[in-house]
């Protein structure tokens, strides 16, 4: 999980915005495996974004704290997440699981001005501050449930294989 976590922060660095955006809103889905692996995936997606996200307080302005749950709820986020990784878009108004929120917008604001904001069915975010949110409240829940499930991903390729920590098999080449 680290790794994905560390990817994530690393795309956010590098200004990659959409990776960083992918892989956080993949991380739910794979802690929510872990944590509820009998429930289905929007089930269990959805609990897990309720238990460990949505009502953390996150820090704005360097000073005032937010929460996630003041705009929006976890099923906005699960749309959020079946829009980008399905469709590549921003605009959950098609998604059935959409709740407060129509489409989502992401900015890019280096110098720390507003998180969120809605309006008319519309969320403004700063896409660094929500990503690095998700990455921070998922390195909370890892220090309270340290993985019991390996991660395993393999990325074949045709000079060989090494392994890359928590289980992920990464093929090079």
């Amino acid at each position: 999980m680290e790794i994905l976590v560390r990817s994530a922060r690393e795309a956010v660095k590098n200004d990659n915005y959409y990776a960083a955006l992918f892989i956080a809103l993949s991380l739910p889905d794979i802690c929510g495996k872990i944590e509820h692996y009998t429930k289905k995936s929007k089930e269990r997606y959805i609990k897990w974004c309720d238990d460990y996200f949505i009502n953390e307080e996150f820090c704005i302005f360097g000073r005032s704290t937010m929460k996630y749950s003041n705009g929006i709820t976890s099923s906005d986020i699960y749309a959020l997440r079946c829009a980008m990784l399905h469709e590549g878009s921003t605009n959950i108004s098609g998604q059935p699981a959409h709740n407060l929120i129509k489409k989502f917008i992401f900015t890019v604001c280096k110098n720390n001005y507003v998180n969120f904001c809605g309006h008319n069915g519309k969320m403004n975010f700063d896409v660094a501050h929500f990503c690095n949110d998700m990455c921070d409240c998922v390195t909370k829940w890892l220090s309270k449930n340290p993985t019991k499930l390996p991660i395993d991903i393999t990325v074949e390729g045709k000079d060989g294989s090494f392994l890359l920590g928590e289980g992920i098999n990464i093929s090079i080449g």
